[in-house]
């Protein structure tokens, strides 16, 4: 902080004057102010100015160099000047009496570096434990969706795959049926309309004979999908119809009356 007024101003002396020129300088100015109202003032001039302490301090307020300024200063610094002392400073700036706290004060320092990096060591592995169950638990809950996807995704292809099963095993029992028939007629050399009522009862099927006007022999076995069948099948059926090809020959016509993806392939689709 500046000083509020330059003394060597006032007394009108440079900055380097001594301690006798300072007080002529006072002693002119005192006997010009005869009525007294500079006298404080002058007393603190002369009272800073005559004491090298005083006078040092104020110049550094005042902020004049060292190299202007008076005897004193050298005289000063000569006298103040002590023998430098042995500090002991750690890392962080704080200083030790002796060399011995020093070490003490770094030792224990090491030993809480020491705990501290153990207990960041831990925090450490606990998280990455917390880390690998949390991967573990993603994991999990993605194979759980996917498996659960696939599930309900695969299972319209399961439910074709096993409608289609079925219709195939029906028509092979459907099939067998006509060859009984068939073998009925040729050892009883008959007409259909002769042949005894044929019945039959499968896990998901009724096969039974159908006599109507419709078909061209007026004969026709008739396999129906009851309530076991999948549901894409039930009351579906299909029918083998008894005609006569042009040589005369009597053969099974074959219409089903099922969803079309689910008809054997050896049986037309209508």
């Amino acid at each position: 902080m500046a000083a509020t007024h330059n003394y060597y101003r006032i007394l009108g002396i440079k900055t380097t004057a001594g301690v006798q020129e300072i007080r002529q300088a006072i002693h002119a100015l005192r006997e010009k102010d005869t009525a007294g109202n500079y006298t404080a003032t002058l007393n603190a001039i002369e009272e800073t100015l005559s004491d090298p302490e005083k006078r040092g301090a104020y110049d550094d307020q005042l902020g004049v160099d060292p190299a202007l300024r008076g005897d004193y200063y050298v005289s000063f610094q000569i006298k103040g000047e002590e023998k430098p002392k042995t500090s002991f400073v750690d890392v962080t700036g704080k200083e030790y009496g002796s060399e011995q706290a020093l070490r003490n004060a770094q030792k224990a320092r090491y030993n809480q570096m020491t705990v501290e990096l153990e207990e960041w060591e831990k925090s450490i592995a606990t998280r990455a434990r917390f880390l690998s169950m949390g991967r573990m638990l993603v994991f999990l809950s993605m194979l759980v969706v996917a498996v659960l996807f696939g599930l309900l995704s695969g299972k319209p292809f399961y439910d074709d795959y096993q409608a289609k099963k079925q219709a195939e095993a029906a028509y092979v029992e459907l099939t067998k049926a006509g060859k009984s028939v068939m073998d009925y007629i040729r050892a009883q050399k008959t007409y259909p309309s002769n042949v005894p009522t044929y019945a039959r009862e499968g896990d998901y099927y009724d096969v039974s004979i159908l006599s109507d006007d419709s078909f061209e022999q007026n004969f026709a076995l008739n396999l129906k999908f009851t309530g076991n069948a999948r549901s894409e099948l039930r009351d579906g059926n299909i029918i083998f119809e008894l005609y006569r090809i042009p040589n005369g020959i009597l053969d099974w016509r074959c219409q089903a009356k099922i969803p079309a993806q689910y008809i054997p392939a050896r049986c037309p689709i209508n």
